[in-house]
C-alpha cells in the first residue's frame, strides 16, 4: 500500500523542480513574440485615436473658422502698480479694466449695435490677460535648471520661484483681446474700441474713485463755510478759524514732503506750495489779526452773556491743565536733583514723591524708572533736564492763553463812554472783512486741493493717465487648423494609446493561456 504512493512522490519531486526553474527565467525572444503579436491591437487604437483627435481639432478649428482675433498690449504706468495698488493706496485689480460698466460706455459710445453686436455677444468677446515680453526667457531660465537627480521637494520650490517672477513681471503690462467673426467690425474700429476700453476705465476710476490722489488725508474748503461762522460769536468764530488756518498749513507741509513737490504750480493761479504757505500765513497774521484785535480790545459780541460763559469754562480747564505740567515738571526736577545728588536709583523716594502728587499716576513714575533702565547716567540727566524744560514751556504757554483770556473777559466788562462809540465803528468793519476773509481761505484750500491731483498724478507716471497703449502691440490674427500645440497632443495621445493598447493585447494572451 505504501508504495504506490512513494512512487508518486517521486514522480512529483522529479517534474517540480524543472518547473520551478523555468519560472524564474525570462524568454527575451519570446516577449518579443508576445509584444509582437499584439500588433495590430496597437496599431488599430493607434489610428482610432488619432483619427478622433484630428475629427476633433477639424471640427474645432470650423467652429472658430472665420474669427479673428484683436488684441492691444498697454503699459501700465502708476506708482504702486507692482504691490497690486493705486497711487492713494486702493487694491488694483486686472479684471476691473474690462469691468461690464466699462463695456457698455464702450458699446454705446461706438454704437456698436449698429454693426450686428450685442452688448453679450460684446461682452463675451473681451478678454484680459496679464503680460510681458520677457516670459518666454524666464521659463526657458527655470527650465535649463530642472536636472534628472531633482527631488520633489526642490522641483516645488523652483516651480513656486517661477510662478514668483512670471507674477511680478505680468504685473506692469495687460494685453486686451476682442474675438469677433471676420468683418464683424473694421480692424481700425476695433483697435478703437479697445484703446477706448482702457481710456474709459481711466477716466472713471481716476474721476470717480480719486485714485490719482496721494494717500494723504486733506482737509477740503468746506471748513471754512461761511454759515458755519454765522451762527458763532466773534470772539469764538475766530478762534475756530485760526484752528482751521493750522490744519490747512498742515495739508501744505505734507505736500512738500512729496517727490518734486517744489515744482508743482497751480495752473489757475500760477501759486506754488511756499507761496500758498506765505499767502496764508500773511492772512493769519495781518488779515484776522486786524479783525481779533479790536474784537478782542473792545469785547465785539453778539451774545455777551455766551461768550462770557464760553471763555469762563475756558479758564477753569486752563487751570487745571496748567497745574498738571507744574507738577509734572516739578517731580521731574525733583528725580533730577535726587539723581543727581545721590547717583542712585530714582525708585528712593518714588512712594514720598506719589503720595504728595498722586493724581499724575503710576505710569509716569513707571516711565521715569524706564528712561533711567535704557539710558546712561549723562544721557538719562540730559533727558530729564529735556522733559522738565518742556513741562515748562507747556505751562508757561497755558498761562500765556490764561492772560489772553482775562483780557477779553475784562473787555467785555467796560461797555461805556468812547469803547461802546468804538463798538459800533469796528463791528460794522467786522461783518464786512470777515466773509471776505473765509472766501480767500476758501480758494486757497482749493489751490491746494488741486495741487494735491497734480503730485497724485505726477505719481501715476504720467498726467492724468493709468495706462498707455504698447507702440507696434496691436496684432490682428486668425485661427490656424495645425499649431504647435496640437501636434505635441497628437503625438503624446498615439504614444499613451498605443502603450495601453499593447498592455492590454499582453493581458488577453494570459487570459488565453490560463
Amino acid at each position: 500500500m505504501n508504495q504506490p504512493t512513494h512512487a508518486k512522490d517521486a514522480d512529483f519531486s522529479q517534474t517540480s523542480a524543472p518547473y520551478a526553474y523555468q519560472n524564474d527565467e525570462i524568454d527575451l525572444g519570446e516577449l518579443i513574440k508576445k509584444i509582437w503579436a499584439t500588433r495590430g491591437l496597437v496599431f488599430l487604437s493607434v489610428f482610432v485615436a488619432a483619427a478622433l483627435y484630428i475629427a476633433f481639432t477639424a471640427f474645432s478649428y470650423a467652429s472658430k473658422a472665420g474669427f479673428v482675433r484683436y488684441s492691444q498690449v498697454f503699459d501700465l504706468t502708476f506708482d504702486g502698480v507692482q504691490k497690486g495698488q493705486f497711487p492713494n493706496g486702493s487694491p488694483f485689480t486686472m479684471t476691473e479694466m474690462t469691468s461690464p460698466a466699462v463695456l457698455n460706455a464702450v458699446f454705446r459710445q461706438h454704437n456698436l449695435g449698429e454693426n450686428g453686436l450685442k452688448l453679450d455677444e460684446f461682452r463675451r468677446a473681451v478678454s484680459i490677460e496679464p503680460f510681458s515680453p520677457e516670459t518666454p526667457f524666464i521659463k526657458q531660465r527655470f527650465e535649463s535648471q530642472i536636472t534628472k537627480n531633482m527631488s520633489a521637494a526642490e522641483l516645488a520650490e523652483l516651480q513656486t520661484g517661477l510662478k514668483n517672477e512670471l507674477s511680478q513681471a505680468q504685473k506692469g503690462a495687460v494685453r486686451i483681446s476682442l474675438t469677433f467673426e471676420k468683418n464683424a467690425l473694421p480692424s481700425a474700429l476695433a483697435q478703437q474700441v479697445l484703446l477706448d476700453i482702457v481710456e474709459t476705465w481711466a477716466v472713471s476710476t481716476i474721476q470717480n474713485d480719486g485714485v490719482l490722489q496721494l494717500d494723504i488725508p486733506m482737509y477740503t474748503a468746506k471748513i471754512f463755510d461761511e454759515e458755519r461762522f454765522e451762527g458763532l460769536d466773534y470772539l469764538i468764530g475766530i478762534e475756530l478759524l485760526l484752528d482751521n488756518i493750522e490744519l490747512v498749513e498742515g495739508n501744505i507741509e505734507k505736500l512738500k514732503e512729496q517727490p518734486n513737490a517744489a515744482n508743482v504750480v497751480d495752473t489757475e493761479t500760477g501759486f506754488n506750495l511756499e507761496d500758498l504757505n506765505k499767502t496764508i500765513s500773511d492772512i493769519k497774521q495781518y488779515d484776522l489779526r486786524q479783525l481779533m484785535d479790536p474784537i478782542k480790545e473792545l469785547g465785539l459780541t453778539r451774545n455777551k452773556e455766551v461768550v462770557e460763559l464760553y471763555y469762563n469754562r475756558q479758564l477753569s480747564e486752563l487751570s487745571l491743565e496748567k497745574q498738571f505740567w507744574v507738577q509734572r515738571s516739578e517731580l521731574t526736577a525733583r528725580v533730577l536733583q535726587g539723581f543727581n545728588s545721590s547717583g542712585q536709583d530714582i525708585t528712593q523716594g518714588q512712594s514720598s514723591s506719589q503720595s504728595a502728587m498722586p493724581q499724575l499716576g503710576d505710569a509716569f513714575l513707571d516711565r521715569l524708572v524706564e528712561l533711567s533702565q535704557q539710558s546712561g547716567e549723562q544721557e538719562f540727566r540730559q533727558k530729564l533736564t529735556q522733559q522738565v524744560l518742556e513741562y515748562q514751556n507747556k505751562a508757561l504757554t497755558i498761562e500765556q492763553r490764561i492772560e489772553e483770556i482775562k483780557l477779553v473777559l475784562s473787555a467785555l466788562q467796560s461797555n461805556v463812554g468812547d469803547a461802546a462809540k468804538l463798538r459800533s465803528v469796528y463791528l460794522e468793519q467786522v461783518k464786512q472783512s470777515l466773509p471776505k476773509v473765509l472766501a480767500e481761505l476758501r480758494n486757497y484750500t482749493k489751490v491746494i486741493g488741486r495741487m494735491h491731483q497734480q503730485l497724485g498724478k505726477q505719481a501715476s507716471g504720467s498726467t492724468g493717465q493709468l495706462a498707455l497703449p504698447q507702440g507696434g502691440s496691436f496684432e490682428v490674427a486668425e485661427a490656424s487648423p495645425i499649431t504647435k500645440k496640437n501636434i505635441l497632443i497628437l503625438i503624446a495621445l498615439c504614444i499613451g494609446v498605443g502603450f495601453m493598447a499593447m498592455l492590454v493585447g499582453l493581458m488577453r494572451q494570459m487570459g488565453r493561456k490560463a
